[in-house]
């Protein structure tokens, strides 16, 4: 019950003391037009207005008229800000312009440079092309053949180290031993060279060969 008597005084503050019409409200009539009462406003009027203005030869000579025009031209200059607007581009890149070209038969690619072929250059003394034969040296056989000498296969006997306390059989036994792996080095040796001269037989062989077939092509 409180509260609400606090809510009724707190609006009581705001109430209307007085309740009715507007002052002047009922106020009504006419007036002629060449009343006395109106000329007095229209006087009244006139003067006010002749009090506010203020005549030309009462005002005082401006000195810095330059300064004044300057002003006022500066005053209506307006500031002119150039603003560039790009126009918006798509970004697109080769490959994927590319890819809209691409279809079931159509696949665009990167096109590769594909050097020329070199030419065949013969040579003036043998009539061979150059750089068609193997470089003189070893070939796939002998090197292969060399690889797979190893150090199981060098004597074993002349390079293991002598006891001190070897008896003469012992002695006798590993100077034969010596004897034999000579023996065998020099079988190798000859089984060797005869390959070698057999390959180089082969390829002079082949060489003539193959000149009489470049000679053919010539005719």
């Amino acid at each position: 019950m409180a509260s609400f008597l606090s809510v009724f005084k707190f609006y009581e503050q705001y109430d209307d003391d007085e309740i009715g019409a507007l002052d002047n409200a009922e106020l009504e009539g006419s007036i002629q037009v060449d009343s006395n009462r109106l000329e007095e406003v229209l006087n009244d009027y006139y003067k006010e207005k002749a009090e506010n203005c203020v005549k030309l030869n009462t005002l005082e000579p401006f000195e810095d008229q330059d300064l004044l025009m300057n002003e006022l031209d500066g005053s209506e200059e307006e500031e002119v800000i150039t603003v560039v607007l790009e126009e918006a581009k798509e970004k697109w890149d080769c490959e994927s312009i590319c890819s809209t070209y691409s279809n079931l038969y159509n696949h665009p690619q990167l096109i590769k440079y594909q050097p020329k072929p070199k030419q065949i250059r013969i040579s003036s003394k043998t009539g061979i092309p150059l750089n068609v034969l193997p470089k003189k040296g070893l070939t796939a056989k002998q090197v292969e053949r060399m690889q797979m000498i190893n150090g199981s296969d060098l004597p074993k006997v002349s390079t293991q180290p002598r006891s001190k306390n070897e008896s003469k059989e012992d002695k006798r036994a590993r100077k034969q031993a010596i004897k034999e792996e000579r023996k065998e080095r020099r079988v190798e040796k000859k089984a060797n060279k005869l390959a070698f001269k057999l390959e180089k037989r082969r390829q002079e062989k082949e060489l003539l060969n193959l000149k009489k077939n470049v000679e053919g092509l010539k005719l």
